[in-house]
């Protein structure tokens, strides 16, 4: 009882003397603050609705400890590490110094009178939160999650922090030395050591995966358990050893060694939590390598296929239990002595019929009583009981890969694929939930990849009052059992079963489903009017989609359902479909989380000040019409995702640019391709996905480079470079990087199907291709099906593209110049006529796509953008032209409408940008002009004049450089070669780049805070043959120069020009400021400084000055001495004058 009165007395007190900080009460004030401006901005009608906490309630406790953990962080390793030097100073603490009482009681007196001031902290700030939550019109309140946060996130990083301080400060002795530490090892895991080893290093659980869902709470409970319990224990192991070290009197030595026990206790606790926490994830790493070993030892085994699939499931507790009645047929040309089959190795096979089988891992080995000869079948029945194992899915993703986290702000999701709990269920392909032909994937190249379309049927029980919901018609029978009979042979079945409520409507002949957790109705105040006038809507969206993508839906329901938080799916390199679409299925994310065009309330706000600020009236029925469009049209109809304007979640650390595009995995596309079709090629196994790649192109393309000047390049430029140095086929049996072979299967798509619509002609090919892919619905076949065809009707042989498409290293590519644009009279009537002239300076002939924006749209030169989704792609012209290597054409087109601007695409080539274009102003008109279509051959040109020499930044002899910094941190941590960068060319070390996305040669032009220092981006208004790229930063004080060493072979007078690009972010096209260009030109009469001012000027060469030169290597430089927001080092031209 003394000791329970001495630590209350020493905490009473304690508590007392940092409620008196001044320290302590101006950092929290500063701390309640924030969180409540962050939440008047986020929860209240004063600012804008935060998307992810309008998406999930839990969202709202979650990013708000976040800020409250960090300010206690930072405020407990003050005032923790103070407490020692307090002790000497303050005369309320003397007496408690030198009272009889244990060092035991007194360390755990203090550390509960910090904890509990903490506590204070952390109460009263959630505290204003839950009232915010109660009281916002956007958000949901959820109870259960204050607690589980605080306890999970606050709890742990005190004791932690708490701990670690004293026992520093006890070592150390010297406050500010421990203070800057500490602060240190606060940053590092913050902005450094982030996810390091699955966040093990994370103590305050700013990055920790630990999103909770309304569906199943924590993803991967027990692993946040272990990661908290390291810092938790580690935290009380720290506090005993202050104890032990504590310069006082021990008084009692029981007590002593008691403590001493306590430490080791906690210590090995903390530590050997650490320990299986890494065990964990290098047991899951062991455990993909052995099952990708096994996938390989069978990858080159003849793959049965399966016609018929009959599947009985039963759903208990946190299992399954499943029967496969499968007929298996022998579509090869030799007998089967052995049939390879993949379940997932979590599911145990407890009895097979119809034939032996052994079990290894994820891999079934059936053997039938005698060999299964061509065009045999084989019906087999398996059972099988068990849970999933998620280790097994995506075998071909690395383990950082699978731990990316595509800008999930602070509220980062667990990464599950799967999910079975007594009241939840989904299972999806990749799992392998019920048996599949062949194997999942190979190391070993592609060719054991293939699809097959089967007839399924499910049967489903689970516990009554849960829902199933799968492919095909459903018949509920009652007491949990539902039946699942598809119409047509599909590729794969998925199956969810959860308590769901399900809204249906019928338009044209097709059911469309809207099924959600019951209470997760947060749509429906936004939708008042326009539910009982839905179908006009929906008919419209579907018809201008299947106007693009030129295919009719194929199924007779479309369902969209929730699913929990932590579902994350991959794209796997032979499909470009995730997890996330299934066969007349899309899996939406809880609540809408992480899509922007979900968050109806923002959307409202946004309408609202748009009404109000444009004096417009918009009907309700209108707006509400437009909040279902933009949902569709972004959440489900584009490929990639639209940077969200600010619906993020919280403070960002790491990741992404807010900027970024990524793929969107919920675009429907697969439901009208990938499910539907499949060519079959063992010598181009690729080749069904670079169909699919260029269909889903098409139908998406809208001509936008917006976000490509962010990025520094474009998706189908980073394919380009990855194709400098190797083949197709090199790159896709590398299978290094996702993201490149993603890009260079864009481009080389794009490449292939150019090459044929030249022959062929656009339209003819496009119309071809889809009524082929129309007559072979629901079926694979092979590319001889699809050659026959094209030899049929076009006399095309795909076998003279495809091999040098698939294997060559070489690339063409093109310089594309004199685009010129020209009113004149033909037939009476008034046309316009386009010509320019394309080189194709390498030796392997090529084909560009030539598109014309037609009338209306938007009108815009030196450097406007379009915004995402402008322009449309409906009122487009396209164009194909052929051309060989080493020569040069001139194309001439006629329209009988004025065009707005010309794009020729160069595909897969060295040419970036890979996409060309120009704005045409006002057309003059030329009555005496006489002008015909034409594309003829002209003598081979490059664009120079032989009396030009022309410099450019990606030439040799240019270089930038920037003062030498005195900085030791700059020594230490900047290699000593950054003050120079000379121009050269993109074949050094490309892969090893595009693998380091951080490393990328170019960058993205940021207009509203350029660089500092010299950074190379690309545009196509920039010089250049092949490259267009420039070096820019903003203007400064001249201490910055880039310099053209330009030789000069003979002596004379030259007129020496600049190539200035005059670009401007769109919505800042009217500034008007000073850009001023100032230039110094060494010649031989000394050196002359020039100053070029394009405040009035447009793009293009300007003139400097005239010069004699002797025969050497011209030097000119550009300083940044200038006050221009941006500065561009392009080309130097120098001409000879006669």
């Amino acid at each position: 009882m003394k000791a329970i009165h001495n630590i209350l007395t020493v905490s009473k007190y304690e508590s007392k003397t940092l409620f008196r900080s001044w320290f302590f009460r101006i950092f929290s004030i500063l701390a309640l603050l924030f969180v409540f401006l962050f939440n008047l901005g986020t929860q209240t009608s004063i600012g804008w609705p935060n998307g992810d906490m309008v998406a999930l309630p839990s969202m709202i406790p979650f990013i708000n400890l976040y800020i409250i953990n960090i300010a206690q962080a930072v405020i407990a390793v003050f005032l923790a590490s103070d407490f020692l030097k307090r002790d000497k100073k303050l005369d309320t603490t003397e007496v408690i110094y030198m009272r009889s009482m244990t060092n035991a009681d007194y360390v755990i007196g203090k550390t509960i009178g910090n904890v509990w001031v903490f506590f204070v902290l952390n109460f009263v700030a959630l505290g204003m939160v839950a009232v915010f939550n109660l009281a916002s019109p956007y958000t949901q309140f959820s109870l259960a999650p204050y607690f589980y946060y605080f306890f999970l996130i606050s709890l742990p990083t005190l004791i932690f922090i708490l701990g670690f301080s004293f026992f520093l400060m006890s070592v150390i002795k010297n406050q500010a030395v421990t203070f800057v530490i500490l602060l240190g090892y606060i940053a590092a895991t913050l902005f450094y050591l982030q996810n390091i080893y699955h966040y093990l290093f994370d103590y305050m659980a700013f990055h920790l995966p630990m999103t909770f869902s309304d569906f199943v709470g924590f993803g991967f409970l027990k692993d946040i358990l272990i990661h908290r319990g390291i810092y938790f224990f580690l935290g009380l192991g720290f506090i005993g050893l202050t104890i032990m070290l504590l310069q006082r009197l021990p008084q009692s030595p029981i007590i002593r060694k008691t403590t001493l026990v306590f430490s080791i206790v906690f210590l090995s606790l903390g530590f050997g939590l650490g320990f299986k926490y890494i065990s964990n994830i290098n047991a899951n790493d062991n455990h993909r390598t052995l099952m990708l070993e096994l996938n390989n030892k069978y990858a080159a085994t003849p793959k049965v296929n399966v016609k018929k699939c009959d599947l009985v499931i039963e759903h208990k507790g946190e299992g399954i239990t499943g029967e496969a009645d499968m007929i298996l047929t022998n579509l090869t040309t030799e007998p089967l002595r052995e049939i390879i089959l993949t379940l997932n190795p979590d599911l145990e096979v407890t009895a097979v019929s119809g034939a032996k089988f052994d079990r290894e891992q994820q891999i079934i080995k059936l053997t039938p009583d005698s060999p299964l000869p061509s065009g045999g079948e084989l019906n087999v029945k398996i059972s099988y009981r068990g849970a999933i194992d998620e280790t097994f899915c995506y075998l071909d993703m690395t383990r950082e890969r699978l731990e990316l986290w595509l800008d999930r702000g602070n509220g980062i999701a667990d990464k599950k694929h799967a999910f079975i709990t007594p009241d939840y269920l989904l299972l999806t392909p990749e799992t392998r939930w019920y048996p599949t032909a062949g194997i999942s994937y190979s190391t070993d190249g592609l060719k054991w990849q293939t699809t097959q379309f089967s007839d399924f049927h499910l049967k489903v029980k689970t516990t009554n009052g849960l829902k199933a919901i799968s492919q095909g018609k459903i018949t509920d029978e009652g007491n949990g059992s539902f039946d699942f009979t598809p119409e047509n042979k599909l590729p794969q079945m998925s199956l969810v079963i959860g308590r769901y409520t399900t809204r249906s409507i019928d338009v044209d002949s097709i059911k469309y489903n809207l099924t959600f957790l019951e209470g997760h109705n947060t749509f429906d105040p936004f939708f008042k009017i326009l539910r009982d006038s839905l179908p006009p809507v929906i008919r419209d969206l579907r018809k201008t989609w299947e106007t693009k993508v030129r295919f009719a839906y194929p199924y007779k329901r479309f369902n969209l359902i929730e699913i929990p938080v932590q579902f994350c799916s991959f794209t796997h390199v032979w499909s470009g479909a995730g997890e996330q679409v299934q066969p007349e299925t899309v899996y939406l994310p809880e609540g809408g989380f992480k899509l922007a065009s979900a968050n109806f309330a923002e959307q409202k706000k946004q309408a609202e000040r748009s009404g109000n600020h444009d004096n417009q009236t918009i009907s309700p029925r209108e707006t509400e019409e437009n909040y279902l469009k933009r949902f569709v049209n972004e959440a489900l109809l584009s490929s990639k995702t639209a940077p969200s304007r600010g619906g993020g979640g919280g403070i960002h650390f790491g990741g992404p640019s807010p900027t970024t595009e990524e793929k969107n995995p919920y675009f429907i596309f697969p439901n009208y391709y990938t499910f539907i079709s499949y060519v079959k090629s063992d010598k181009y196994p690729i080749v069904n996905r670079a169909i699919e790649s260029y269909l889903s192109k098409a139908a998406t393309e809208t001509g936008n480079s917006f976000m490509r000047n962010f990025t520094g390049l474009s998706d189908n430029e980073k394919g380009n470079i990855a194709l400098q140095d190797a083949s197709f086929a090199e790159i896709l049996d590398n299978q290094d990087d996702q993201d490149i072979i993603d890009n260079v299967i864009l481009t080389k798509s794009g490449f292939l199907f150019a090459l044929m619509k030249g022959a062929v002609g656009p339209d003819k090919f496009d119309d071809f291709i889809r009524k082929f892919i129309d007559g072979k619905k629901f079926q694979s076949y092979p590319i001889d099906t699809l050659n026959v065809q094209l030899m049929s009707l076009f006399n095309l042989d795909l076998n003279q593209y495809l091999p040098d498409w698939y294997s060559s290293k070489s690339l063409p590519g093109y310089i594309v110049s004199k685009i010129n644009a020209v009113k004149l009279k033909k037939d009476d009537q008034i046309k316009t006529m386009v010509s320019f002239v394309i080189t194709n300076t390498e030796k392997d002939a090529g084909a560009v796509s030539v598109s014309f924006r037609m009338g209306g749209g938007q009108r815009g030169g030196g450097g406007g953008f379009r915004m995402r989704g402008g322009g449309g792609a409906d009122d487009n012209i396209e164009k194909t032209v052929l051309i060989n290597g080493k020569v040069s054409k001139k194309i001439t087109y006629l329209f009988n409408r004025e065009p707005r601007s010309i794009t020729v695409n160069t595909f897969a080539s060295h040419n970036i940008p890979s996409s060309i274009s120009q704005q045409f102003g006002k057309i003059e008109i030329d009555e005496k002009l006489q002008g015909e279509e034409s594309d003829v051959e002209i003598p081979y040109t490059e664009g120079v004049e032989p009396n030009e020499i022309i410099s450019d930044n990606e030439d040799p002899g240019f270089l930038v450089s920037k003062p030498r910094s005195n900085s030791l941190i700059k020594k230490i941590f900047m290699p000593a070669d950054e003050t120079a960068v000379a121009g050269k060319g993109l074949k050094k070390s490309v892969m090893s780049i595009l693998k380091n996305k951080k490393q990328l040669k170019y960058k993205g032009i940021v207009f509203w805070n350029p660089p500092v220092e010299w950074t190379l981006t690309t545009n196509e208004q920039f010089y250049g043959k092949q490259i267009r790229s420039a070096y820019y930063l903003k203007g400064g004080s001249g201490d910055r120069k880039a310099t053209w060493n330009v030789p000069v072979k003979v002596a004379g007078y030259y007129k020496l020009s600049a190539y200035i690009p005059k670009i401007r972010g769109g919505w800042n096209r009217d500034e008007k400021t000073d850009e001023e260009y100032n230039f110094t030109v060494f010649h031989d009469d000394g050196q002359d400084h020039q100053i070029v001012n394009m405040k009035d000027n447009d793009s293009g060469w300007m003139e400097i000055g005239s010069y004699h030169f002797s025969p050497d290597t011209v030097k000119i430089e550009l300083s940044n001495l200038s006050k221009a927001r941006n500065i561009f080092a392009d080309a130097i031209k120098l001409v000879k004058e006669k």
